[in-house]
C-alpha cells in the first residue's frame, strides 16, 4: 500500500496547479495575486451553526463507494458480494479490524473481478494495520501477479514477516520539544538504538524511513538485499526494508519496528521547496504513522511540545464519533456548512493544506485564477498560477474551520476513494493538533 500522497508534493514550487475547467473560474482580466500562504484558523464554536450531515442519492454503486457513500452504495448494490463489501468496509471505519477481516476475507474468492480487487486492497490494509507481516507475506505469495507494486505492502511483507513490534510506556504523559522545519512540518527528537536523532512527524508516510547514513551510525543493516521502493509525499523513492530494534521517544518504547532505509537526496529539502528556505536540510529520518498510531499525540505550537500518552480506549457516554480513519492513509472527516462529508487525508509531512477538484464539486463554493510566487534562494523567485478558493468553512466535529486562499492541486491518492484535498503541516499551526488513532479520533484547537 502506498504511504502518501502521489502526484502531489510537499514543496509549493514543484506542486502542479490542477487544471480546472473553465466553467469553474470566475472571469477575471488577469489572475488574483495571492501573497500569501494558505491559513486554516480555528473559529469559535456554536452549536446552532453546526450542520446535519447530508446524504447524496447516488444511482452508481462504485462511485457511491469510491466517494465512500456507504450507506447509499449499500443501498444500491446488485449483489450479496457488493453489499458484504460495504459492510466490511464500513466496519473497518468504524475500528472494528476483526470482524472486518472475517466479513472480507472470503470476498477473495469471489466471481467478481471489481469486488475482489477492492477486497484485496482492503485485505492488505487490515493485515497492514495489525502489523501482520507473516499473514500477509503469505496472502502475497498465493496471488499471482506479475507486476507488483515495489512499494505496496505485499512487496514488503516477506522482509517483515518474522517482526514482532512491542511498545512499553513508562511514563502515562511524556513531553517532547517541538521543532518546526522551515517547511513548517513538526520535528522531535527521539533516540534510535539510543542516539539522538531528529525526525520528522509524517502521517503521510505509513512506515518508519531513516537515512542511510544515521541507519549505518545507529548499527541497522537491510534484513534482505533485496531493493523496494517506498512512496511517501515527498516522492517514489528507493529503499531497503530493516528493522529498528529501539525507538524512544521520552517515556515510550517501541522494539523491532520496520522501517525503510533510503539514501539521503531522497529526503533532503533543497533551496525554494519551502517558503523562505535558503539552503537545503538533511532530514535524518521520518516517524511514520505505523508509530504515530500506536500513540495519543498531541502536537501543541502553544507550549511549544509534542506530548505522547498512552492510547485509552474510551467507552459508553464518553465515545465521541470517529473522525479518523486509516485506508493505507489517514483520513480526516469533516462536514461543508451544507453537511456534506468532505474527506481529506492528513499529512503532517506536507507543507500546504490544499483541496482538489471534488472539494469545489462537493461544497459549491467559488474559485478564482491566481497567481503566487515561490521565493527560491538568493532572493530568487518562481510564480505559480492554478486556482484558489479565497475562503471556505468546513466542521470538524463541533469544531469550524476556516480556509482560506486554499490552493487545488492535482493529487491521485493510493487508495480505492476520492479524496477532498490533504490537511497539511499548517493545520493547526499556532495551535493544538490531536491525533489518537486508537479511537478514530483528530482534534484542533486554539489552545
Amino acid at each position: 500500500m502506498s504511504v502518501a500522497t502521489w502526484g502531489a508534493t510537499k514543496g509549493l514550487a514543484t506542486g502542479l496547479a490542477a487544471v480546472m475547467a473553465v466553467a469553474m473560474v470566475s472571469c477575471t482580466p488577469r489572475p488574483f495575486v495571492v501573497t500569501q500562504p494558505a491559513q486554516i484558523a480555528v473559529e469559535r464554536r456554536d452549536s446552532r451553526a453546526m450542520p446535519h450531515t447530508a446524504v447524496a442519492w447516488d444511482t452508481s454503486f462504485w462511485h457511491a463507494t469510491t466517494t465512500l457513500n456507504f450507506p447509499v452504495a449499500w443501498a444500491v448494490a446488485n449483489t450479496r458480494d457488493e453489499r458484504q463489501l460495504i459492510d466490511g468496509l464500513q466496519l473497518m471505519f468504524d475500528g472494528r479490524v476483526g470482524e472486518a477481516d472475517s466479513t472480507i476475507q472470503p470476498l477473495l474468492a469471489t466471481e467478481d473481478t471489481l469486488v475482489r480487487h477492492a477486497a484485496r486492497v482492503a485485505y492488505d490494509v487490515l493485515l497492514s494495520t495489525t502489523a501482520e507481516w507473516r499473514r500477509l507475506a503469505q496472502f502475497a505469495t498465493s496471488v499471482s501477479e506479475p507486476a507488483r507494486d515495489a512499494a505496496g505492502v505485499e512487496a514488503w511483507a516477506p522482509a517483515f514477516r518474522a517482526v514482532r513490534s512491542r511498545i512499553e510506556f513508562a511514563d502515562t504523559v511524556s513531553t517532547l520539544p517541538l521543532i518546526r522545519a522551515s517547511t513548517g512540518v513538526p520535528v522531535v527528537t527521539i533516540r534510535v538504538n539510543g542516539i539522538l536523532k531528529r525526525f520528522w512527524i509524517d502521517t503521510g508516510s505509513s512506515i518508519t524511513i531513516l537515512t542511510a547514513p544515521v541507519a549505518a551510525e545507529c548499527g541497522i543493516t537491510p534484513v534482505t538485499s533485496d531493493r523496494l521502493e517506498s512512496l511517501t509525499s515527498v516522492g517514489r523513492m528507493a529503499a531497503r526494508p530493516a528493522v529498528v530494534a529501539s525507538i524512544r521517544l521520552g517515556g515510550v518504547a517501541l522494539t523491532d519496528i520496520p522501517a525503510m532505509i533510503v539514501e539521503p537526496a531522497a529526503l533532503r529539502l533543497r533551496p525554494g521547496s519551502g517558503t523562505g528556505a535558503a539552503a537545503s536540510l538533511d532530514i535524518d529520518g521520518i516517524l511514520g504513522f505505523d508509530v504515530i498510531r500506536r500513540l495519543d499525540l498531541t502536537i501543541d505550537d502553544v507550549r511549544g511540545q509534542v506530548v505522547v500518552r498512552r492510547p485509552v480506549i474510551q467507552a459508553g457516554k464518553v465515545r465521541r464519533p470517529r473522525n479518523l480513519f486509516w485506508f493505507g492513509l489517514p483520513i480526516v472527516t469533516m462536514l461543508s456548512e451544507r453537511g456534506v462529508p468532505i474527506y481529506l487525508s492528513l499529512d503532517t509531512g506536507a507543507e500546504e493544506t490544499y483541496g482538489t477538484r471534488t472539494l469545489v464539486t462537493k461544497t459549491r463554493t467559488r474559485v478564482v485564477q491566481a497567481e503566487r510566487r515561490i521565493v527560491n534562494g538568493f532572493g530568487k523567485s518562481t510564480p505559480e498560477q492554478g486556482v484558489v478558493v479565497p475562503r471556505l468553512r468546513l466542521f470538524l466535529g463541533s469544531t469550524p474551520l476556516l480556509f482560506q486562499r486554499l490552493f487545488l492541486y492535482s493529487a491521485q491518492y493510493p487508495t480505492i476513494f476520492e479524496l477532498d484535498g490533504t490537511l497539511g503541516a499548517d493545520v493547526g499551526r499556532g495551535g493544538v493538533v490531536r491525533i489518537d488513532m486508537t479511537n478514530g479520533r483528530f482534534e484542533i484547537g486554539p489552545s
